[in-house]
């Protein structure tokens, strides 16, 4: 039984040795931000973009900025998250003639395959649905 009880302690302390310090800690690793900077007509958003890991299959996306307008009309950008059977997106505050709003998304995201696109839309009212009306947006820029 002794030995049974110096063999477990010998395995534990080679396991807590090879762990990080703080498994907290260990969970999340976090991208550095990586810029971005998308437009349509007279608006441009830009900003950064980082991911941080919180679980196995779980992050944190996060994108922030700054939605500028230089025009009359009004606009907003749109997030996008692609996964593995489908995706979602997410309007940001709109901007109605010239100005400027911020941007600043955080999304926590599931699985292990997903993509993010950032757009700059032209309306006043963001529609709902699968998808950004891609037919009122410029080009998309993924993130991060």
């Amino acid at each position: 039984m002794r030995k049974l009880a110096t063999s477990v302690t010998v395995l534990l302390a080679l396991v807590l040795a090879v762990l990080p310090a703080s498994s907290a800690n260990a969970m999340v690793t976090v991208t550095a931000g990586s810029p971005w900077e998308a437009s349509y007509q007279t608006a441009t958003a830009s900003g950064t973009a980082e991911v941080a890991t919180t679980g196995f299959f779980t992050k944190e996306l996060a994108v922030t900025g700054e939605l500028a307008n230089t025009g009359p009309d009004c606009y907003y950008a749109a997030l996008y998250i692609s996964r593995d059977f489908g995706g979602s997106w997410r309007p940001s505050p709109v901007q109605c003639g010239p100005g400027a709003s911020p941007i600043d998304f955080r999304i926590q995201i599931s699985g292990p395959i997903w993509s993010a696109w950032m757009y700059v839309c032209q309306g006043s009212t963001p529609g709902g649905g699968p998808f950004p009306p891609f037919d009122s947006c410029g080009a998309g820029v993924r993130v991060p």
